[in-house]
């Protein structure tokens, strides 16, 4: 079987993102309110 692409998760994933020195533990789903959060925070490590 071929590896899936990155985009193809399954539902239980977890993964960590580090943003800066702000580490985020994301579990389960993106929600609206969880990307909206990431996107506050890349933008205050923009800076």
């Amino acid at each position: 079987a071929s590896p899936s692409p990155p985009d193809a998760q399954p539902a239980g994933m977890h993964c960590e993102i580090t943003v800066g020195r702000a580490r985020i533990r994301l579990s389960g789903e993106l929600t609206p309110t969880l990307l909206r959060t990431l996107l506050r925070e890349l933008k205050g490590a923009g800076k």
